[in-house]
């Protein structure tokens, strides 16, 4: 009896371990066919998506343009796909997401609040009933930059005092024909802390035409940086350059044209032109010192060229050529010279200081040698520029072109191979100011509806 009882808790005890043993095993299941082969993981089944090459595009200073491609969806539908990124690597819809549908094509989309000045990595994804997968990881860096205003309309007139790191804009809302509407709004800019310092609204200064410049000039009068503005009712408002404050106004005699009007301001003279008399003024007294006619071929530009310890000199644009005007220190003319002919478009670009001797106007960048205009025909530096900025020492040449290329020219060698540096895609003014570049980003001259545009600065 106890040995029957022992056998069967031994038979038990083996059974027991052989079902034990066989458990992690993979499970045989009869072919029939005869073969035997593992059952297969159902999970093998799932192919994840796969995704076409990416690309960024206008890397702004708070967003960026990407695009990419489901190129296959995987064993199932897209469920989503859109774009992922992060200021760290590898970034997963964990992190900031941005979902652009369903379905296999392409998409692209602007990625929007981003910060400036940083680092960032961003990846395509695409996601099925099997889960995530990844395109290829892009990385960028926003811009310097820092949004100025926004506005129907501004001016091409942007003033820089670099005296006090200030940058002014002039702007306007428009009415249901895209004409501008008072009053005039000047938004002052400190560039090297990002914020708007002052704004103020001037009534009765028309402007007509979004592509004219305003008569309004700048200057420095016994340390203080000026704004020199012509109203509609002909007087020169003297403007403080920190309080836009109207410190004096100067009544101008006559008719005056307020649509060529233009205002000069070299050492303590103020040139004022317009279509058919360019007048000298005293800017300590506010006192008229002198006029030329210019009835007989009208005035289009005027534009400092040179001057020296006793002595200044204006080159004019009219409709018979340049003339060059010196004066004496007074304000008292001192001698005259035409030049029948006229170099490159859009003279009002003329560009030129003391420490240079040469001067670059038009649009067509056409360098003049100021030793004279009479025996010159013009050589183009570089293709057609939006601005050009010329150095305080007169070392470099900075041209934007209108190709979104920054040219930089060393000043002795303006026919040789300049640096070059790309930027933002609607950059239309350019200046520098300790080395570093800053660059004003609208498109004046294609915001011709009554959409909000914003101005951004950007610094390189």
């Amino acid at each position: 009896m106890k040995l029957n009882v022992i056998t069967g808790l031994l038979v038990t005890i083996l059974i027991v371990c052989a079902c034990s043993s066989s458990s992690e095993e993979p499970i045989i299941t009869n072919d029939p066919q005869g073969d035997e082969t593992p059952q297969e993981n159902p999970n093998e089944d799932i192919v994840l998506p796969s995704l076409g090459a990416s690309e960024i595009m206008n890397i702004g200073a708070i967003n960026i343009e990407a695009s990419s491609s489901v190129i296959a969806s995987g064993s199932s539908l897209i469920s989503e796909k859109g774009f992922v990124w992060n200021t760290l690597p590898n970034p997963t819809i964990s992190n900031n997401r941005l979902s652009l549908g369903q379905g296999i094509d392409s998409f692209s989309a602007t990625i929007e609040s981003l910060e400036t000045d940083t680092t960032y990595y961003v990846r395509a994804y695409a996601t099925n009933d099997g889960g995530t997968s990844y395109g290829e990881e892009l990385t960028f860096q926003t811009l310097n930059g820092a949004l100025v205003l926004s506005t129907q309309l501004l001016n091409v007139n942007i003033f820089h005092n670099s005296k006090d790191d200030l940058l002014y804009f002039m702007s306007y809302d428009r009415d249901s024909q895209g004409f501008a509407i008072n009053p005039l709004k000047i938004t002052v800019f400190n560039y090297k802390e990002n914020q708007v310092i002052v704004e103020k609204e001037f009534d009765n200064i028309t402007w007509t035409d979004f592509r004219a410049k305003l008569a309004i000039s700048d200057g420095v009068h016994n340390g203080r940086f000026e704004l020199y503005i012509v109203d509609d009712f002909g007087k020169i408002l003297v403007v403080d350059g920190t309080t836009l404050d109207i410190i004096n106004t100067i009544e101008l005699p006559g008719q005056f044209d307020l649509y060529t009007g233009q205002v000069l301001k070299v050492n303590n003279l103020l040139f004022v032109g317009g279509t058919d008399r360019l007048y000298t003024y005293d800017r300590s007294s506010l006192t008229l010192l002198n006029s030329v006619d210019f009835s007989s071929n009208g005035l289009e530009f005027i534009g400092y060229n040179k001057s020296s310890a006793n002595q200044i000199e204006l080159a004019v644009f009219s409709g018979s050529g340049i003339s060059t005007f010196q004066y004496d220190l007074m304000g008292n003319r001192l001698s005259a010279e035409l030049f029948d002919r006229v170099f490159g478009a859009g003279a009002d670009l003329l560009k030129t200081n003391d420490e240079v001797d040469f001067v670059l106007t038009g649009s067509e960048t056409i360098l003049l040698w100021k030793s004279g205009f009479d025996n010159q025909e013009g050589e183009q530096v570089a293709p057609t520029a939006r601005d050009v900025f010329i150095s305080e020492d007169g070392s470099s040449v900075y041209i934007l072109g209108v190709d979104s290329t920054l040219r930089i020219f060393d000043s002795d060698d303006l026919f040789g191979t300049p640096s070059e540096l790309p930027v933002v895609s609607a950059a239309d003014n350019v200046f520098v100011d300790d080395g570093e570049v800053i660059i004003i980003d609208y498109p004046f001259w294609r915001n011709q509806s009554e959409e909000i545009v914003d101005v951004w600065i950007y610094k390189y």
